[in-house]
């Protein structure tokens, strides 16, 4: 499987590698005590299934 993946984002089709990818800390769906933590802590949080 590639490591590259496609991104939309504002009309523009670019590849990104799949290494460079974050986890939003500010995304709205997450419980209010996960708000603004750090890539380690939203990994372990939704059982990513690696090491953080």
């Amino acid at each position: 499987m590639s490591e590259l993946r496609d991104v939309r984002s504002m009309g523009e089709q670019r590849r990104v590698p799949l290494r460079d990818l974050l986890l939003d800390p500010h995304n709205p769906r997450l419980p209010a005590d996960m708000q603004g933590e750090s890539q380690e802590e939203l990994a372990v949080h939704l059982e990513l299934g690696f090491d953080a």
